[in-house]
């Protein structure tokens, strides 16, 4: 928390690149939960009143009132749904709570189907994303539970067991992500145990549990994905791996027992009775079709963004890989750095 405090301006501005002006919804929400949860002042942090500049991020008028925006000059507002419900989490933690027209914003990102999307968007298509869904829930188990919250929560829990992959037990994402893996799976088995989803909560625990290193210097590491476990029996978690890892297991052990992040140090939340979609909504095309934000199959989406997707995604030194992009208008530069 220290660390965080005194670093806080790195994390959400570009002062130190030379470019003033600029203030990061998404981080500055994570940055605000995080040192809320753990007792600190959010108004004075590392020099930064937090929670004002959370607040004063949020539209307030226009179609676009009650979502939480980038402030900068330089790029495109980068801002998504998943930086929305941190925002909404963080805020909750504070005297002032979340304001109303910041959760009615939320709630208009639900697709038919029950998911959430992870961009923003007013074209026809919506598209649901399983990470974004679950972190959504969670924000909305902090606020007060009206008609149309307990609505949207029924709702996306059904979604979500809907997408339980009915072999393994774990739970896949959207695009690149949409396989089985242990970042989407420990998310959502965190929302689900706290929404009262026991059997398919200890379902995607046995799963996360069964992607551990039982051996070796990186035993208790929690592996991405079973490609990856094979291949750190084999290989080891090297150089090339190792920040793969690193992120799996940090996401993985929140499907463990991990409270909600919106209730860590405060009390549990009420449960959630799911209701099962009729209509799943539109099929995940996977990495080699539209992405969150990517035209799908109801039209053409104003606010998509460009999306490049490297196969394999991990590689070792003398291998090919692929990077296969969408998106991109003729003539527009891209730059790829592969690590």
């Amino acid at each position: 928390a220290d660390r965080l405090s005194a670093t806080a301006g790195a994390y959400v501005t570009w002062d130190g690149q030379g470019k003033p002006g600029v203030l990061l919804a998404g981080p500055l929400a994570k940055l605000t939960l995080a040192l809320a949860a753990q007792g600190r002042d959010v108004t004075a942090i590392g020099g930064l009143d937090a929670e004002a500049g959370l607040r004063s991020l949020m539209v307030t008028t226009g179609a676009d009132t009650g979502r939480f925006a980038d402030r900068n000059p330089y790029v495109a507002d980068n801002a998504n749904t998943f930086g929305q419900a941190y925002s909404v989490l963080a805020l909750a933690r504070t005297k002032r709570g979340v304001p109303e027209e910041a959760v009615r914003y939320l709630l208009r990102t639900q697709c038919a189907s029950g998911g959430y999307r992870l961009m923003p968007g007013d074209g026809t298509s919506c598209l649901s994303d399983a990470d974004t869904t679950a972190l959504v829930v969670q924000a909305l188990l902090t606020v007060p539970r009206t008609p149309q919250v307990a609505d949207s929560l029924a709702r996306a829990v059904g979604w979500l067991l809907s997408k339980q992959d009915a072999t393994t037990g774990a739970f896949g994402g959207t695009g690149p992500t949409a396989a089985v893996n242990a970042n989407s799976t420990g998310l959502i088995a965190q929302t689900l145990a706290a929404t009262g989803q026991r059997d398919q909560t200890a379902r995607a625990a046995a799963w996360l549990r069964s992607m551990a290193l039982t051996e070796g210097r990186d035993a208790g590491a929690l592996a991405y994905n079973a490609d990856a476990l094979v291949d750190a029996r084999a290989n080891g978690v090297d150089d090339v791996t190792r920040d793969q890892w690193r992120r799996s297991t940090a996401q993985a052990v929140l499907g463990l027992g991990v409270p909600v992040f919106g209730h860590i140090g405060v009390r549990d939340p009420a449960p959630v009775e799911p209701v099962v979609p009729a209509d799943p909504g539109p099929k995940d095309p996977g990495p080699g079709g539209p992405g969150p934000g990517d035209p799908g199959p109801g039209g053409p989406d104003p606010h998509g963004r460009p999306v490049a997707v490297a196969s394999p995604a991990t590689i070792r030194p003398g291998q090919t890989v692929t990077v296969n992009g969408r998106g991109f208008g003729p003539g527009r530069p891209v730059t790829a750095a592969i690590t």
